[in-house]
């Protein structure tokens, strides 16, 4: 293969990888106390994944379905540097979406 071929398809696999939507997964929960917490790479992901994910998670432990309940944005790698002072700054960012299960007798821990 051409070393421009190579470089072609190689910007072609960032540029595929940067719009490929993120996909929720389960990050916690807690049967008895009937919540389910999802997470994903991005806070542009779509929302319905997220939620048919804790919806079937709540099902399947005899619950009648899924609320959401409280939403996070978390810092999961940081940069720390002192240019003109210290600072941080965030390049990975991770949605974590906490749902409660309809039918669970409390509310999950905040």
């Amino acid at each position: 293969m051409k070393p421009r071929h190579a470089a072609a398809l190689a910007l072609v696999g960032v540029l595929v990888g940067c719009t490929t939507q993120k996909q929720f997964v389960q990050e916690g929960g807690n049967q008895a106390e009937g919540y389910v917490v999802v997470s994903s790479e991005s806070d542009q992901s779509d929302r319905e994944q997220g939620l048919n994910l804790a919806t079937s998670k709540c099902v399947g432990w005899g619950y009648k379905g899924a609320l959401q309940y409280a939403e996070f944005v978390k810092c999961e790698a940081a940069w720390h540097g002192r240019l003109f002072g210290p600072f941080d700054v965030c390049y990975r960012d991770r949605m974590l979406i906490q749902y409660h299960c309809e039918g669970a007798s409390t509310l999950p821990p905040g």
